[in-house]
């Protein structure tokens, strides 16, 4: 009777035995993909900082607007428009300036005492 546990137990060990080195290749595989995947998600990363670095570097070196690109009268129909409660949008409009121009001419304004 014990020997008959015994064999049962050393039957079941020798195939557990065997059947662990087949698994192991299933860990092999799943670690070979998730390195993959890092080195894939590093090298993406590394183009996506390069990509940005250029984006910096182009705003960087983006012209400012000067006050000189517009003509004279602007910086002072920028500022009868906004004293007449015309909202930036519609200055913009108005003037075919885009926003972003119009707010810095009001800042300009601003700075040498006009409005705000």
């Amino acid at each position: 009777m014990i020997e008959t546990v015994l064999m049962c137990l050393i039957g079941i060990s020798v195939v557990l035995f065997l059947l662990s080195f087949l698994t192991s290749n299933s860990f092999k595989k799943l670690e070979e993909e998730i390195e993959q995947n890092q080195l894939q998600s590093m090298q993406e990363m590394y183009t996506l900082k390069k990509k940005v670095q250029v984006l910096e570097e182009e705003l960087l070196h983006k012209p400012e607007l000067e006050p000189s690109t517009f003509s004279p009268s602007l910086p002072q129909k920028v500022t009868q428009l906004k004293q007449n409660g015309y909202s930036v949008r519609e200055i913009s409009q108005m003037t075919q300036v885009n926003e972003h121009d119009v707010y810095r001419l009001m800042h300009q304004q601003n700075e040498k005492g006009g409005f705000l």
